[in-house]
């Protein structure tokens, strides 16, 4: 693949969109990194319950070194607010992507959570935290675009039209 001369465009990505899927599936294509924001928040994993001090400038220090790099096409990072605050502070643009609201797809998430081997834990968490987790309020938003799916994830289709268009 030949390094075209654009810079990397970040996706704050909702758990379940298809980030660990579209990187697996379509990096052969396109230049693509799933950044695991868990790495970073906490100090033993997931569903340690120790928060890591260093969150969120530890993982925002990760994310601007890897724009920085131009290494990639499409980098993959958390919705966390204040991940998203912490790269309008960096002026690094970003889409959000977040799924509809609708009761019907929070049910078909929870159930790919589960299919995928998410931890009860991880599922309940999302489970009693979706309206305000998918909820987007343009106002509160610093910078970035909002792209919204239904049942759906991230495929190549989006993906080329992304890596095409002016944005970020």
């Amino acid at each position: 693949m030949d390094k075209p001369n654009h810079f990397t465009k970040v996706l704050c990505c909702f758990p379940g969109m298809g980030k660990t899927y579209a990187t697996a599936h379509y990096g052969d294509r396109y230049r693509l990194r799933d950044s695991d924001s868990s790495e970073f928040h906490f100090l033993e994993g997931l569903d340690g319950k120790t928060l890591n001090p260093g969150w969120p400038k530890n993982y925002l220090d990760h994310i601007a070194s890897i724009v920085k790099s131009c290494e990639y096409q499409v980098l993959f990072v958390s919705t966390h607010e204040e991940v998203r605050r912490g790269l309008h502070a960096l002026g690094i643009p970003y889409i959000l992507v977040i799924p509809h609201k609708h009761p019907s797809v929070k049910t078909e998430f929870l159930k790919r959570y589960r299919e995928r081997g998410s931890s009860e834990k991880f599922v309940k968490l999302l489970d009693e935290n979706w309206n305000a987790w998918t909820g987007y309020e343009p106002e509160k938003e610093m910078s970035g675009s909002r792209i919204m799916f239904n049942d759906d994830h991230i495929d190549g289709e989006f993906l080329g039209r992304l890596i095409d268009s002016p944005f970020c």
